[in-house]
């Protein structure tokens, strides 16, 4: 029994020798000869971890992103020169009307026709009305056309007859007209424009007074049954000023004419027999006829 006992602890004894040695044989081998085993990592006890350190996370593998090519940066841009605003475009003069039209009123005179006025042969100084129309053909220069008219009744003292019924006037009656056909050309454009004229007139006029009775005279001048027809020249000035825009007042002034006339008077007897005569005339004079007229450009 004893012998067993003893035999069983000898055995004990040479097992944790052997146990011994092998754990030294094992301590003495390289590290890297020693298979790599991982045993998963139990978190130490709260006692054992610092309050000042705390775990840091692993860190997932950085990913290296290649450079961009650095591109050498670009210039600045060039400061402008001072340089003068553009001036604005040139405003396109307003073209000038090319034609114009215009009527008025006209002094009468003693001469048979004129550009602002005529009264006839008989001295019968009746207003004249016209119209006026004008065309351009150059920067100054006018081609106008002219129409006047006149109409003229009176009464003029006669003598009275020596049998009733006695009157002591009777009536004449004048009716004219002309047309001119000239140039205006503008010499002076400033606050007013001055023009002169020169045209060509044909003109003609009737003159038809009452007739006389027995032993009735006009006393002055005597006017028979007449009719006149005439041609010639005019020439003068006007003076212009524009009122507002497209709308000006003209004064126009005869200054000069000639004229070639052929008249035919029927002279009436103390029987009322009436025999014509006929007679021609030039005639030239100096004057000056006023007209004011109002004239339309466009």
């Amino acid at each position: 029994m004893a012998f067993r006992v003893v035999v069983g602890g000898i055995g004990i004894l040479a097992h944790v020798a052997l146990l011994s040695w092998s754990a030294a044989v094992l301590a003495q081998q390289p590290a890297a000869q020693q298979p790599a085993v991982q045993q998963p990592a139990s978190p130490p006890p709260p006692s054992q971890v610092p309050s000042e350190a705390p775990a840091t996370p692993a860190l997932a593998p950085a990913v290296v992103t290649p450079a961009a090519p650095v591109l050498p940066a670009a210039p600045p841009p060039a400061a402008p020169s001072a340089s003068p605003p553009p001036s604005p475009p040139p405003i396109a003069p307003k073209p000038l009307p090319n034609w114009n039209a215009g009527a008025g009123i006209f002094a009468g005179g003693d001469s048979l026709f004129g550009f602002s006025g005529f009264s006839g042969l008989a001295a019968l100084s009746a207003p004249t009305y016209g119209a006026a129309f004008e065309r351009r053909v150059g920067p100054r220069t006018w081609l106008a056309l002219n129409a006047m008219g006149s109409y003229d009744s009176r009464d003029v003292p006669v003598t009275p007859a020596d049998e009733p019924p006695i009157r002591g006037a009777a009536a004449v009656h004048s009716l004219s007209g002309s047309l001119l056909l000239g140039l205006r050309h503008e010499i002076v454009q400033s606050l007013v424009t001055v023009s002169v004229f020169a045209a060509g007139v044909i003109s003609a006029q009737r003159i038809r007074p009452d007739t006389l009775r027995s032993s009735e005279s006009y006393q002055g001048l005597q006017y028979s049954p007449s009719n006149a027809r005439s041609v010639g020249f005019v020439g003068g000035m006007t003076v212009e000023r524009q009122l507002i825009e497209a709308l000006a007042l003209r004064l126009s002034l005869d200054l000069a004419s000639l004229s070639f006339s052929r008249t035919t008077t029927e002279t009436i007897d103390g029987l009322g027999v009436g025999t014509p005569t006929s007679f021609s005339a030039r005639r030239f004079g100096v004057a000056v006829r006023p007209g004011l007229q109002l004239h339309f450009y466009f």
